[in-house]
């Protein structure tokens, strides 16, 4: 199973964008991966979720867009969870500022990546969802 997990930061829960453009065309383009979303608002349990699916998947993508937001919510148990996960099959994408996850991504090494476009985050998304694991 591939996975793409897009997490989202922002100040006021009013600031949450519901359309995801990755999650959308991740939908389109590559409908065989399993996406899901949350944001720094969202409870305890759908965080797990995301991890179970982390946990679950052959290959995960997780990307997290971080706007302007104080209050990081579940993101640093997320991610702290995320570095725990051994012999995963993972990218981390960061895009904005956070000195705390930058700190914590460096656990990600060449798995890590920062600030990346739209386009760019949909090249890695149909690169590295769509290859076909080694028998």
């Amino acid at each position: 199973m591939q996975v793409l997990i897009h997490a989202e930061a922002t100040e006021h829960v009013s600031d949450i964008r519901f359309h995801k453009e990755l999650i959308e065309w991740t939908r389109k383009e590559l409908p065989a991966v399993v996406t899901f979303d949350f944001d720094n608002f969202s409870e305890t349990s759908i965080t797990n979720y995301g991890l179970d699916l982390a946990r679950q998947a052959d290959r995960v993508l997780v990307v997290i867009d971080i706007k302007e937001s104080k209050s990081l919510g579940g993101l640093i148990r997320f991610v702290d969870q995320l570095s725990r996960l051994e012999n995963k099959d993972l990218r981390l994408v960061l895009n904005g500022k956070s000195a705390e996850l930058n700190k914590m991504s460096k656990a990600f090494g060449s798995r890590f990546y920062k600030d990346l476009s739209l386009e760019e985050q949909q090249k890695m998304a149909r690169d590295f969802l769509r290859r076909r694991q080694a028998a």
